[in-house]
């Protein structure tokens, strides 16, 4: 059953973050995002009526080829080449999106056994001349000389998000004979029609009473897909048509020496990804070596990367060995924990999947320090070197139609994908330098994401917590600059303007410009945002102000038991009792 709240009075409820409902909905995103299913990817599934008259059917998934390990979700029969048998298209919310599986049953019995024309079957499209000319809800009734009777209803969809075909299919069974064919039109009488046999499609047009041969020639041949093997030594390419921004992505040399890949650079960086037990990768290494020439002459630079004892895959080896072994005119080293974590997320963030990086990966990064392509697979040099020319020479817009296995003309270019979770994920690894260099690096694109002001501020506090106050101060006026209504934001400039240690710090009117902005935003209801607005007050000598503003504060907090708060304002009432600034 859905916990979706119905309650309108339950809505703020039902988005708070710690919630059962929101971390329902959290633990659905994340298994979407790890590309599992919700029903556990259960093979599609086909039951035979056994014809019995108790009800029992017999599963015949396998015999039948429909027992994929799709996540389907609808299934729409439909007689697609017109020969008399239904045909499936599935849909699935993963790729392959559609899958279309062509009803072979009776082409596969041996010729002599084949009949000229099988008559086992009928199908009818509608027609009404009053109302809807679709006849949706019509109830078509046919009769057969041993006295079955088969009923069809006509609907205008069926499953999940789905139409069938509107044509009505009749399977009949061998040597069946059509004696009387009805129609119940929507809201009307029935009408008969006469003249229907089996093995032909036929338009029951309303009014007529007879039935009309429809001509059909069948569907153009659709080609089956997917089975043919990539070549050997063919990677799986996947163009970042937006060319993400990617954060420095630390490494360290075989000697221990901590080294930085990503961020801005005078080339294009192919960054890959090996292990010394993976074969492939050892090919792919000398192919990259043989070609480093070329490489370097198209402004590519290769850094190979071990992951070696990070994966839990393969032998343990000694990849430093290896690299001297095999004398790679490149530099090598050991990919960080942090480096393939960071990459993962980055390829989460772009693709949306949270699968883990296989080996070989290469990454082509350009020279702004953002993710050209992904290599899954060995990657030859010619692809790279003509994937690093592709993209120096073209623009934003041209790079992400290039990025498209097939042409076309865009109704409406979507929206490119903000790289602010990047940056927040960093702060979360707790990479605050990282975070403030990714912040630097790509400030066009992020300011446009409505939390950059409090990305901003987030590194602030970091920057003034290890002691680092004029690089904070300078995050907090940007933090300010970028969301000016932010009262969070104002409040903690504002408090460092106010109450700071360092006196030189300390200006006390700009404390009382931004924490009177944040008092009226908020309705002078926030008994924090009145503490550092009595704290500016005093600052600037305007004592009996402060002292007012402290006691609403003092009162607002006892109210909200938030008795941290109650003891600051207590302590800073006491000194402005006395004429005295915070602190002093």
């Amino acid at each position: 059953m859905s916990s979706s709240p119905l309650d309108p009075a339950k809505i703020t409820e039902a988005n708070d973050p710690l919630g059962p409902y929101r971390k329902s909905v959290l633990a659905v995103d994340d298994l979407i995002e790890k590309g599992l299913s919700l029903s556990g990817h259960e093979r599609n599934v086909c039951f035979l009526n056994l014809a019995a008259g108790d009800g029992r059917f017999a599963t015949a998934s396998a015999v039948s080829g429909i027992d994929f390990d799709d996540d389907a979700r609808a299934v729409a029969p439909v007689d697609w080449d017109g020969d008399g048998d239904l045909d499936l298209w599935l849909a699935n919310r993963t790729a392959p999106m559609l899958r279309f599986l062509k009803n072979t049953h009776a082409e596969s019995k041996p010729a002599t056994a084949r009949p000229a024309a099988r008559a086992d079957w009928v199908q009818f499209r509608l027609e009404a001349t009053r109302g809807a000319r679709d006849a949706i809800g019509a109830r078509v009734s046919v009769e057969l000389s041993d006295g079955t009777r088969i009923n069809r209803v006509l609907k205008a969809g069926e499953g999940f998000l789905t139409q069938t075909s509107k044509r009505l299919h009749f399977g009949l069974g061998p040597d069946a004979r059509i004696v009387r064919t009805r129609v119940r039109w929507p809201g009307r009488d029935e009408e008969g029609f006469a003249g229907v046999t089996a093995g032909t499609h036929w338009l029951l047009k309303e009014g007529t009473g007879k039935a009309g041969p429809i001509t059909r020639s069948g569907k153009p041949p659709l080609l089956a897909s997917g089975a043919a093997p990539l070549p050997a030594g063919d990677a799986r390419r996947a163009v970042a048509g937006s060319r993400l921004p990617l954060p420095r992505l630390p490494w360290e040399s075989f000697d221990g020496q901590p080294g930085l890949a990503g961020g801005k650079a005078r080339s294009f960086t192919l960054l890959n990804l090996w292990a010394s037990w993976c074969a492939p990768c050892v090919k792919e290494l000398r192919d990259l070596a043989r070609a480093h020439a070329d490489l370097t002459e198209a402004g590519v630079n290769v850094l190979a990367l071990s992951v070696d004892g990070l994966t839990g895959d393969g032998e343990p080896g000694d990849p430093a060995a290896s690299a001297r072994q095999w004398n790679l005119p490149f530099p090598t080293g050991r990919a960080t924990a942090s480096l393939v974590r960071r990459l993962e997320f980055a390829r989460t963030h772009a693709w949306g999947v949270q699968w883990p990086l296989p080996v070989p990966t290469s990454l082509l990064i350009d020279p702004a320090g953002r993710l050209a392509v992904v290599y899954l697979g060995p990657v030859t040099a010619t692809q790279v070197i003509a994937d690093a020319r592709t993209a120096a020479d073209a623009t934003d817009e041209a790079w992400h139609d290039a990025s498209f296995p097939f042409p076309g003309s865009w109704i409406e270019r979507p929206s490119r994908p903000a790289a602010l979770p990047l940056a927040l994920d960093l702060m979360n690894e707790g990479a605050l330098d990282d975070a403030r260099e990714f912040a630097t690096r790509n400030q066009a694109v992020l300011s446009r994401h409505k939390e950059y002001a409090l990305l901003l501020a987030w590194i602030a506090d970091g920057l003034m917590a290890r002691g680092d106050t004029a690089a904070a101060l300078d995050a907090y006026t940007a933090a300010v600059t970028a969301d000016e209504d932010n009262p969070v934001i104002l409040n903690n400039l504002a408090w460092h303007r106010a109450a700071h240690p360092d006196a030189a710090v300390r200006q006390g009117p700009e404390a009382v410009r931004l924490a009177e902005k944040a008092a009226a935003l908020t309705r002078h209801e926030d008994a924090g945002i009145l503490d550092t607005l009595a704290a500016a007050y005093a600052e600037t000598g305007r004592f009996p102000e402060a002292v007012t503003t402290a006691e609403k504060a003092l009162a607002l907090a006892r109210r909200n038991r938030q008795q941290p708060l109650i003891e600051s304002l207590s302590k800073g009432l006491q000194s402005y009792r006395r004429n005295r600034p915070h602190g002093r």
